[in-house]
């Protein structure tokens, strides 16, 4: 296939998103458990075990602060944090990093055992969230030939709904009776959230390893004056053993080189360019952000 480098290197991407969704997604079903908030069809309350570990909020308070603070995190992620990490040290890297981070923070959230130590999780994780929502759109635009390009773009989309559609999978699959001696208890009453945060693992691993392989955006490499580098990556993407066989190759290389010309691009590089890039991100993601909060 042509596009074969080009279409492996945007699937890597594509997991960041996906990452993004399960984060979204995290609370739809295991929210009730964690405040102990959980009720039959006639509204009846039934009480979670008093040794088990899941009931962690006391406060709907607490509880409406973990929800929404992802989304804080976000923001800030995406506005101060994205811009500048992907223009200094490039595209790749940063998404990257972010694999570690998302290990981390479920870790922590796996095995915290008081409130404040899951709303410092969600604030993290919101903030790693913010910076994947600025990496991935941007590369993928800077990867994906001309004529996928656009099916391409739409991906970031479709992972971040396949992945908060997976949180609640794994939500209805993590279920447990958590000791309860509750006469309406069932073995799928509650959720463990925890087994949950842990599952979270495999994504988080799974990005690392794939955009470890993936090529660097040529556009970046061509603003860091490395042409040649960036020539080559694009000659991959476009599955072409010669530029002078492609025009389209030879139409990019000519924008690289004139961005290499003038050091980089004044839009990119500005505070303008970078709130307008981050905000433009979060607000691809309206509709995803909107089925969490409701």
């Amino acid at each position: 296939m042509k596009y074969t480098c080009a279409l492996l290197s945007v699937a890597a991407s594509l997991l960041g998103p996906l990452m993004f969704g399960l984060t979204l997604g995290f609370t739809g079903q295991t929210i009730d458990t964690m405040q102990n908030n959980v009720t039959t069809l006639d509204g009846t309350p039934i009480e979670i075990g008093p040794d088990d570990n899941l009931y962690v909020f006391d406060t709907s308070t607490e509880a409406s602060l973990y929800g929404s603070l992802v989304n804080l995190g976000a923001m800030g992620g995406a506005i101060l944090l994205g811009g500048p990490l992907i223009e200094k040290f490039g595209r790749k890297w940063v998404l990257l990093a972010c694999s570690p981070c998302f290990l981390l923070i479920y870790v922590w959230q796996a095995l915290a055992h008081t409130s404040w130590h899951l709303l410092f999780a969600r604030v993290l994780v919101g903030f790693v969230v913010g910076v994947e929502s600025v990496v991935v759109p941007t590369y993928i635009g800077e990867v994906s030939p001309t004529a996928i390009r656009g099916a391409l773009g739409a991906c970031n989309q479709l992972s971040i709904t396949i992945g908060i559609l997976l949180a609640y999978a794994l939500g209805l699959a993590f279920r447990t009776d958590a000791g309860s001696t509750d006469p309406n208890v069932t073995e799928s009453t509650f959720c463990n959230w925890r087994s949950v945060s842990w599952t979270y693992l495999i994504p988080s691993t799974l990005l690392g390893i794939c955009v470890l392989f993936v090529p660097e955006s040529p556009r970046w490499l061509a603003q860091h004056s490395k042409v040649e580098h960036a020539t080559r990556v694009l000659l991959r993407l476009h599955g072409s053993k010669s530029a002078a066989q492609d025009p389209e190759i030879m139409e990019e290389m000519k924008a690289y080189k004139e961005t290499a010309e003038r050091g980089s691009e004044v839009t990119c590089r500005s505070w303008q360019g970078r709130v307008s890039r981050a905000l433009h991100a979060l607000g691809e993601c309206k509709t995803q952000l909107a089925i969490v909060i409701m």
